[in-house]
């Protein structure tokens, strides 16, 4: 990420070198003014000072032939800092995408138990998964402890809250999804 070079700076000299073309040195970089926006443009003509006509960047001609292959690093990682974490990618390239699974809790075995059929829902984007609609009925908080995806799969048992949930399904999106992975 490209960070300021020049915050608010107090100028050495007056408002009359603030125009198209001027060099100004400041913290020891020098700085081309190129353009003035319009209500720069406005201020300074209400000051009577002419601001001047646009001026092409002197970075374009140098970085017409220059250009970073599509699949190129960030600058900061070539200058050896962190590049965009693997987490961030994951988050970038599932976001919002959920897997559903529809689980099966026999509970039978107690007194006035039931079958009861819990949703556990696995988002990509952060690799979280969480019982959805079973949460108070299992016992524990909506956040599912320690599930991975390579837990998921139709036919596999979880331990949830201390239960073991069967899944024994899931939606057309999840099944096609764990087609392809």
């Amino acid at each position: 990420m490209q960070r300021f070079i020049v915050g608010r700076h107090k100028a050495a000299s007056g408002i009359d070198t603030f125009y198209t073309g001027a060099r100004l040195e400041l913290r020891g970089v020098t700085l081309i003014l190129v353009d003035a926006d319009d209500y720069t443009r406005t201020f300074m003509a209400q000051a009577g000072h002419d601001v001047g006509p646009h001026l092409p960047s002197p970075l374009d001609d140098l970085d017409s032939d220059k250009k970073a292959p599509a699949n190129a690093p960030p600058a900061e990682a070539l200058l050896g800092k962190e590049a965009v974490s693997r987490r961030l990618q994951q988050f970038l390239a599932h976001s919002n995408e959920v897997l559903c699974f529809y689980g099966v809790w026999n509970d039978t075995d107690r007194l006035y138990g039931d079958v009861h059929r819990i949703k556990v829902l696995y988002h990509l984007e952060d690799d979280s998964a969480r019982p959805s609609g079973g949460a108070a009925q299992l016992g524990g908080t909506s956040q599912a402890p320690a599930l991975s995806l390579d837990n998921l799969r139709i036919g596999s048992e979880l331990h949830l809250f201390n239960r073991r949930i069967l899944l024994a399904d899931a939606d057309p999106y999840t099944k096609q999804w764990l087609k392809v992975c």
